[in-house]
């Protein structure tokens, strides 16, 4: 028992360590059922973002959705492609449009989704 706790303990401090295919071996595989981030320029690869600079603010988890569109409460999911409901979302988070300044209240716990003009997922940051 000792063992174990230890060796999640060690696993848990060594998580903000790790690179993009450590988080998410495979995600962006040859499946053919990869996002497309190529056909934006607004969109950031999630191979270019590095999970371990967002555990502070829970966004580690949500590199896989970097490119998807981005559903607002209330809203219906389109009816093709891959999309992350905001209900799956949890606070504290501010959603951003792509180039908007951000707030001056910088909150090292809050997630930063920024979105693009068409509702896709631009990038993640804490603050």
């Amino acid at each position: 028992m000792g063992r174990k706790l230890l060796a999640m303990g060690v696993a848990v401090l060594l998580a903000g360590c790790g690179t993009f295919e450590e988080y998410f071996p495979n995600f962006l595989g040859t499946d053919g059922d990869d996002i497309d981030t190529a056909s934006s320029s607004r969109v950031t690869s999630p191979r270019t973002l590095n999970p371990g600079t967002l555990n502070a603010c829970r966004g580690h988890v949500l590199v896989p959705a970097v490119g998807m569109i981005f559903v607002r409460r209330g809203e219906s999911p389109p009816s093709a492609g891959r999309y992350l409901m905001e209900a799956y979302v949890t606070p504290p988070y501010r959603i951003l449009r792509l180039g908007s300044p951000g707030a001056q209240d910088y909150s090292p716990s809050r997630l930063n989704i920024v979105l693009d003009p068409d509702g896709r997922i631009t990038n993640l940051r804490c603050g």
